[in-house]
């Protein structure tokens, strides 16, 4: 299970008024109100969301995967 979490550049992003309605400002601020999400979660939570948006944010360094979460 994959889980995603916003950097500290994501989370300053967040708080941007002026921003595109697109699926990559949609999961910056749906991680910024619920801190942590799986893909699963991400793409059902976020209208257009895919992996691949999740991949995208991931290489701007917007997104990291958290690593060694216990279930």
């Amino acid at each position: 299970m994959r889980i995603y979490r916003l950097t500290q550049r994501g989370y300053a992003l967040s708080h941007s008024t002026r921003n595109p309605q697109t699926p990559e400002w949609g999961v910056i601020h749906y991680l910024a109100k619920i801190h942590a999400a799986s893909t699963e979660k991400l793409v059902e939570g976020v209208p257009g969301a895919t992996p691949t948006t999740l991949a995208r944010l991931m290489r701007k360094r917007i997104l990291v995967e958290e690593t060694g979460v216990s279930v």
